[in-house]
């Protein structure tokens, strides 16, 4: 059995009832599986004048720390709110490699060479199938580790994230005129020119429409429990879900906040709210409708359920 299979079944058998429990786990996974000797847990580490960081879990090599890691709850969907500790970690300790270990594992990269800060690489996922898991546990055992090898995984994932970028880039091009111009002229080396123009002529071409949750009909799953549903302001309270839970956004996990009070949310390290933080997320895809007015609990998230379709059980 390789290193990411034990990884992935023993994480996968776990059931820690808090995260102080998973990260005990983790740092015995991180010593009998990945054969760390040197783990450092919550160690007070001098950074400058009278000045300690506490981080989570620390494995260390030659007396030099390598990755850290930053622990949360075995069930939090974790996001940019969750990645700033090891973010801070990361810059003060100037170490390079660290992961966010939660429901999955986020990498987060530091180049020391550069000052844009730390960068998220990948998430992934507690799966024996995961693309980047075998990759992963590969660098991640002492036996063979070496920087040059974690840096070459982190290298792929940079020119992965590229890649994405320039794609997007290019997308956003090929909806505008300039863009319709350049598909004309490539076409134009291989088709009568007459016929490229009056083809594109008849092609409209525009932006996707803004993606927008599918809502389930409501059911009433919960046995025993009286359940009504209510069209006035989202109370989480009122659904079960309590101050510091984490709620994502509807098609992509890693945008993520957490619950402030009965009815606000932090976002971004900001107070606001379910509607207010759609509105920044879509605008920021170029998606945000004429009204800029939206129902937040249709866009968001608790575990894998909308908002919108949970249940008052109290």
């Amino acid at each position: 059995m390789d290193l990411w299979q034990q990884f992935v079944e023993e994480v996968n058998s776990l059931k820690p009832r808090d995260e102080k429990e998973y990260q005990g786990h983790i740092t015995s996974i991180m010593r009998l599986i990945f054969h760390w000797k040197d783990v450092l847990t919550e160690t007070n580490i001098p950074v400058g004048n009278n000045r300690y960081l506490r981080p989570d879990i620390v494995l260390k090599k030659d007396d030099q720390p390598k990755i850290i890691i930053e622990m949360k709850d075995k069930n939090i969907s974790t996001g940019d709110t969750e990645e700033g500790q090891l973010r801070s970690y990361l810059l003060q300790m100037k170490t390079r490699f660290g992961l966010l270990i939660g429901d999955k594992i986020t990498l987060v990269y530091n180049d020391l060479t550069k000052i844009d800060g730390p960068t998220r690489l990948a998430k992934i996922e507690f799966k024996a199938d995961d693309e980047m898991g075998p990759a992963l546990a590969e660098v991640l055992d002492a036996n063979t580790y070496t920087d040059e090898k974690f840096e070459k995984l982190c290298a792929k994932c940079l020119k992965k994230l590229d890649i994405e970028k320039d794609a997007e880039k290019l997308a956003e091009k090929l909806i505008t005129e300039d863009g319709k111009s350049e598909i004309a002229e490539l076409l134009k080396t291989r088709y009568d020119s007459r016929v490229v123009e009056k083809a594109l002529a008849e092609v409209k071409i525009k932006k996707n429409e803004p993606k927008t949750p599918i809502i389930p009909k409501r059911k009433n799953t919960i046995p025993g429990i009286k359940q009504r549903y209510s069209s006035s302001a989202f109370d989480f309270y009122t659904r079960g879900i309590q101050k510091g839970a984490a709620v994502s956004f509807f098609d992509d996990d890693s945008i993520t906040a957490t619950v402030y009070n009965n009815k606000r949310i932090v976002f971004r390290n900001e107070i606001t709210s379910l509607s207010a933080a759609t509105r920044v997320i879509l605008t920021e895809r170029g998606e945000c409708n004429a009204s800029g007015v939206y129902q937040g609990p249709k866009y968001w998230k608790y575990g894998d359920e909308l908002l919108v379709n949970m249940p008052i059980i109290k």
